[in-house]
């Protein structure tokens, strides 16, 4: 299995699953306390990797819509579409809600 292709926060769901299924294991203390502070660290490290990825991505897509290029179009055409897609949305929601 391709570990890469795996969601990363998901992973990171998983290690902190680990992390509480070792504080129930029949071991010591001492080893309940390592594996759960070895599995916390690595959720921990893969949150923080998520957290730098999304402050990157942010800051290319200020940069391309400051810029005059065709990145800078595609973005603003995208978000012009999300709030579109947003609005639609809450017409249908306010709809619902009327109904009942």
């Amino acid at each position: 299995m391709n570990h890469s292709a795996r969601n990363p926060s998901s992973r990171a769901a998983a290690y902190r699953a680990m992390a509480r299924a070792a504080l129930r294991s029949n071991s010591s203390q001492s080893v309940r306390q390592r594996r759960y502070s070895a599995a916390m660290a690595k959720a921990h490290a893969i949150e923080d990797d998520l957290r730098r990825q999304a402050q990157r991505h942010r800051r290319f897509a200020l940069a391309a819509l400051r810029a005059d290029s065709p990145a800078s179009f595609r973005l603003s055409r995208y978000w012009s579409h999300v709030g579109q897609a947003r609005a639609l949305e809450a017409m249908a929601n306010a709809g619902q809600g009327g109904a009942k």
